[in-house]
C-alpha cells in the first residue's frame, strides 16, 4: 500500500525524519521515515488528545519538544532501527551482539536514567 507524507520534520541533527502520512486507504500512521516502526492516532487518543487528529498533534508536538524518548539500533555505525520507547531503562534488554542502542531526545540530546518522561506504549 503506497503512503503519501503529509508532514515531514527533520531534526536539529539531520539525522531522523519524523513523517506523518496517509495511506491510500485514508490511515494516517506517525514514524521515522526509512524505518518500518509506526503508531496510529487511534492508539494515542486519551494520552495525546482527545481526537485522532488532536492526538496526532499532541504525539507530533511531544516528539519534537524533547519529551519522548527516542530509541536508535545501530549495526556496524549504520541505523537500523528507529522507535518511539516508554521503557527507556529497559530497551537494551535482549540486543543482540554488534548492536548498540542510543536513547535520545529529538534536539538529540542523550537521555539519562531518571530524566522526566511522558509514557508511551
Amino acid at each position: 500500500m503506497l503512503a503519501m507524507f503529509i508532514e515531514t520534520y527533520a531534526d536539529p541533527t539531520g539525522t531522523l525524519t519524523l513523517a506523518i502520512d496517509r495511506a491510500e486507504d485514508g490511515t494516517v500512521s506517525i514514524g521515522f521515515a526509512g524505518f518500518p516502526w509506526h503508531v496510529h492516532p487511534c492508539l494515542l487518543t486519551g494520552e495525546f488528545g482527545a481526537t485522532d487528529e488532536a492526538a496526532t498533534e499532541g504525539f507530533k508536538d511531544a516528539v519534537l519538544g524533547n519529551r519522548l524518548v527516542i530509541a536508535i539500533v545501530r549495526k556496524a555505525k549504520e541505523i537500523i532501527h528507529v522507535s518511539i520507547t516508554g521503557c527507556p531503562d529497559t530497551e537494551a534488554d535482549g540486543l543482540p551482539d554488534g548492536e548498540e542502542l542510543e536513547l535520545r531526545y529529538w534536539n538529540g540530546s542523550r537521555w539519562t536514567s531518571g530524566d522526566p518522561t511522558l509514557p508511551f506504549g
